[in-house]
């Protein structure tokens, strides 16, 4: 044989033995929710891909044998190569040059192109992998019963590959954003609610939390009688118990301690501990703390320990399901309509929640709600009657503390 047609040879094996290997790591790493995507839009070459992905077994079959025949006849040929060249030195010398051919141009670079292009390359390539099975299938019969045999051995006489479909958080989150007939199976609310379990995991308490100035609190030195009062005014079973100022939370008080006892008594002999996280803990760690504990609220408090709010198992669970009612909760309306068509809202209002109601885009920053973004903007906390505009929309602060915004008038000025 001619030494150049030997040179070509080793040239096509060590490209061959690069598609090979390149295809099976494309396959394995293409997003799977896309590929159901196509396989809906009748893609034939992604039900071919699916299959493979179903039948692990006639992929790796495909790809070894492949792969193995091409490193065996460039090897040999290399072999020869360099002995006509060299004499017997050059055995050795070809065993080095073509390991480093193949690692690196049959290996390494064609499996990091294949894995960074893997949707865009499998699809092109499943039918030339398809052509190739069907040519090795006398090989592959053979592999596959010798690979079920050893499983069964391993096994103990169970045989079979067991088969595992899951797809990763990402490809779920891809799947949710998707829109069209094929996905008009999964309601709005269920798509609402996997797409907050899906952020869930990344939550904060200082998300989740009520701020302190919305929190019912009571002072340590307060009697049994007047913490009846505040709980029957309030409707709260808990109270958080505060010690001189209202940011030195000390306890929690539960309306049923004090059930029945003398209403002269301090309601400092009937506080519990309180339970302490830092605003910056993951929430559903907070949850299942909490869970754990016993307790069904924590006072949440910076590193100096100061309180800035609480939360309770309610708030985090709303995280997920949406709001949650109980026999306490007053229907509040989301906002308001004006006749003039403009609207009324809370200054609590989250601002994703406003962006999804009016479309007015509040860009993110730091803040979570309108009251923040207008406080933002203004760096200072407005007095009621005072206008803040944002692209189309006019904000009018209709009521407002020395502390907090209340509530917001917000109307469109371009609104046809």
């Amino acid at each position: 044989m001619e030494i150049w047609v030997a040179a070509i040879i080793i040239l096509l094996c060590v490209l061959c033995e690069g598609f090979f290997s390149g295809s099976e790591i494309a396959i394995v790493s293409i997003d799977r929710a896309l590929l159901q995507h196509r396989i809906r839009q009748g893609s034939r070459a992604a039900r071919i891909v699916w299959h493979y992905l179903k039948k692990p077994e006639m992929l790796l079959g495909t790809t070894l044998v492949g792969t193995n025949l091409c490193s065996i006849t460039s090897t040999t040929l290399s072999a020869y190569v360099f002995y006509s060249l060299m004499g017997e030195p050059g055995i050795p010398v070809s065993i080095i040059l073509i390991s480093f051919v193949n690692w690196i141009f049959a290996e390494i670079v064609p499996k990091s192109v294949y894995q960074q292009e893997a949707d865009l390359i499998t699809l092109r390539i499943i039918y030339i992998l398809r052509f190739f099975s069907i040519i090795f299938y006398p090989l592959l019969v053979i592999f596959m019963n010798i690979s079920y045999g050893i499983n069964r051995l391993l096994k103990g006489g169970k045989t079979g590959l067991k088969q595992m479909s899951f797809i990763s958080r990402e490809e779920l989150k891809i799947i949710m954003n998707m829109k069209g007939e094929a996905y008009t199976d999964i309601k709005p609310d269920e798509r609402k609610m996997i797409n907050r379990l899906l952020s869930f995991k990344e939550k904060e308490v200082r998300e989740v939390m009520v701020p302190l100035i919305d929190v019912a609190l009571i002072s340590e030195s307060a009697t049994v009688k007047e913490a009846v009062e505040k709980f029957v005014s309030t409707k709260h079973r808990r109270l958080p118990v505060f010690r001189e100022r209202v940011y030195n939370i000390v306890g929690i008080l539960n309306s049923f301690d004090i059930l029945g006892e003398d209403k002269n008594k301090k309601v400092l002999e009937y506080v519990r501990p309180a339970y302490y996280v830092p605003p910056s803990a993951k929430a559903a760690d907070v949850l299942q703390d909490l869970q754990s504990s016993g307790n069904s609220m924590a006072i949440v408090v910076d590193e100096y320990g100061t309180a800035e709010g609480i939360v309770t198992i309610e708030d985090i669970l709303e995280e997920v399901v949406g709001e949650i009612e109980d026999e306490y909760d007053a229907v509040i309306p989301r906002y308001v309509k004006n006749p003039d068509g403009s609207i009324t809202v809370k200054g609590k209002m989250p601002v994703v929640e406003f962006n999804e109601l009016t479309g007015a885009n509040i860009p993110r920053g730091d803040y979570e709600t309108v009251s923040g973004f207008i406080i933002e903007r203004l760096r200072r906390i407005p007095f009621p009657g005072e206008k803040v505009t944002f692209g189309d929309y006019e904000f009018t602060i209709q009521k407002a503390t020395k502390r907090a915004i209340l509530e917001v008038k917000v109307k469109r000025l371009n609104q046809k």
